[in-house]
């Protein structure tokens, strides 16, 4: 909690991002824009109001403004939104929407099956103790023919030297991958490296391109089959 306690006073690195994601009149600065045609393309395909859950949304979710201009109902889980309170004080709020406190690998004991029709995650998939149920779980809130839209940093793991939150690596090769290597001792090793993408029925409709270096950018979008 170091690094909110210094962001939330805007004290910290990030203090220009941490403002606009707080603050309405800034959001558009920090909504991943991306996301919208998919919003469209499920609105035409559902019908009615869409259901979007941001996993690990932190204490103001980067999706806020689509829930202020009305285009879909955002709920947002994080395991910190009583300390993001605390911090921020009883008359700020920590995010638009429904906000609960939760775990990514245990998000089925908050949401029955097939809740959401997106479901997006920004740089919090390597903070997890198990990144692969994260993606289960997530896929499985998920209605079929819903979107998972995932999006973040390539090896903070070892940008880090895997301190802190920062337990695994990720990356992506062809066709959506999404690999894995988790944290091992001695740090020297390499670790066991598996594809996260295998299993869940997801196919993937946009990625950007394969890359395994440090501190590179990764975006991967699915649809679950049905």
């Amino acid at each position: 909690m170091k690094f909110w306690g210094r962001e939330l006073t805007l004290k910290g690195d990030y203090a220009d991002f941490v403002a606009a994601s707080l603050d309405p009149a800034y959001m558009t600065q920090v909504y991943p824009a991306r996301i919208d045609p998919y919003i469209v393309e499920l609105q035409t395909r559902f019908g009615g109001r869409l259901r979007v859950l941001d996993v690990g949304c932190g204490p103001a979710s980067l999706l806020s403004l689509g829930h202020l201009r009305g285009s879909f109902d955002l709920t947002g889980v994080d395991p910190l939104t009583s300390r993001y309170q605390t911090i921020l004080g009883r008359d700020r709020p920590v995010s638009v929407g429904s906000l609960q406190t939760g775990f990514g690998e245990t998000l089925s004991s908050l949401f029955p099956p097939e809740s959401f029709h997106l479901v997006y995650m920004c740089n919090a998939l390597d903070h997890s103790q198990s990144p692969s149920k994260v993606l289960s779980q997530m896929c499985r809130a998920l209605k079929p023919g819903g979107v998972l839209f995932l999006q973040g940093y390539v090896r903070e793991g070892s940008a880090n030297e895997f301190h802190g939150l920062h337990k695994h690596d990720l990356y992506l090769l062809a066709e959506g991958r999404l690999m894995c290597r988790s944290r091992t001792w001695p740090l020297g090793n390499r670790g066991r490296v598996h594809s996260l993408s295998d299993n869940p029925p997801l196919s993937v409709l946009a990625q950007t391109e394969p890359f395994d270096e440090v501190k590179g950018f990764l975006r991967v979008t699915y649809r679950k089959h049905g």
